[in-house]
C-alpha cells in the first residue's frame, strides 16, 4: 500500500466502536504495563489517538506519531500532542521528547522492512529503553481453525508473524524479551456468539437462548463476560504481545 493509502484513511467510528477501543486500551496498558512505567511513551501509528487518551487517564503520558493527517486531527481534538508521521521520525521523538517505551500496536504486519525499522527502535532508544508490540499471531488456534479467512486478514497486512519469529526477530535485532502473552480485542466484552463459537466450535455459534426484551441487557451483558473470561482462560485470543528491552 502507498503511504498515501494511510494519509488518507478515515477515522470516524460509531460511538459504540469507540467506547469499545476505549476498553481495549484500558485493557491493553493494564496487561502490557505490568510493572512498566507509563511515561515517557511514544505510541507508533497511533490512529485517533485514544490508547495515548487512556494512558493520560491512567496518570501516564506520551506521544504520538501517525501518517493519517485525519487520524492527526482527531488526536489533536482528545488532547494528544502528534510529533511525527512514520516510524521514521522516532529518533528525533526519542532525542527531543526524552521517550523511554515505543509502542507499536498492530503496526508492525503494515511495514515493508519491519526488521529495519526495528533496528532503527534499536539505535535510537537509550539502554534500558523497551519497544511494546501488539500484532495478530498467526499461530492462532482460532484463526487456524477458520483457515486464515478472518478480517484479521487484509491487503495492507505485508507479513504475519507467530510467536516464535517475532521473539526471534526482536533478539536479532538486539532486543532482550522481557514478557509476553496474548490478548484480543476488547477481550471482556467479546460478542457471545464469538466466544461460543471459540470454546465450542461453529455447531454452537448461533446457540443463544432468547430472553424477555426488559431482561435481555443485563442478562446478555452477565453472559457476556462470564464467556469472554472463559475464553481468556483458554487461550483461544488472536492477538500476542512482547515487551522487549534494549
Amino acid at each position: 500500500m502507498p503511504l498515501s493509502h494511510y494519509e488518507e484513511a478515515d477515522p470516524r467510528s460509531s460511538p459504540e466502536r469507540a467506547a469499545s477501543r476505549l476498553r481495549n486500551a484500558h485493557d491493553r496498558i493494564h496487561t502490557l504495563f505490568a510493572g512498566i512505567p507509563t511515561t515517557n511513551v511514544c505510541d507508533v501509528g497511533t490512529g485517533e489517538g485514544t490508547f495515548l487518551a487512556a494512558l493520560k487517564e491512567e496518570g501516564g503520558d506520551g506521544v504520538g506519531i501517525e501518517p493519517g493527517l485525519r487520524y492527526r486531527e482527531e488526536a489533536a481534538r482528545m488532547g494528544v500532542r502528534m510529533v511525527g508521521e512514520t516510524f521514521k521520525d522516532v529518533p528525533r521523538a526519542v532525542r527531543e521528547e526524552g521517550v523511554q517505551t515505543l509502542t507499536l500496536f498492530h503496526v508492525i504486519e503494515h511495514i515493508e522492512r519491519p526488521d529495519e525499522m526495528l533496528r532503527l527502535f534499536f539505535d535510537a532508544l537509550p539502554p534500558g529503553g523497551r519497544v511494546i508490540i501488539e500484532t495478530p499471531n498467526m499461530s492462532s488456534p482460532v484463526l487456524k481453525a477458520a483457515n486464515y479467512q478472518d478480517p484479521l486478514i487484509y491487503p495492507e497486512h505485508l507479513y504475519y508473524f507467530n510467536e516464535d519469529n517475532l521473539h526471534r526477530l526482536l533478539e536479532n535485532v538486539g532486543f532482550r524479551v522481557s514478557a509476553g502473552g496474548r490478548r484480543d480485542f476488547d477481550q471482556y466484552n467479546m460478542p457471545i456468539r464469538q466466544s461460543l463459537l471459540r470454546l465450542f466450535g461453529s455447531s454452537y455459534g448461533t446457540a443463544v437462548p432468547t430472553v424477555p426484551a426488559k431482561r435481555e441487557a443485563s442478562w446478555r451483558s452477565a453472559l457476556r463476560s462470564r464467556l469472554s473470561r472463559r475464553v481468556i482462560a483458554t487461550g483461544r485470543l488472536n492477538y500476542m504481545w512482547f515487551v522487549a528491552q534494549k
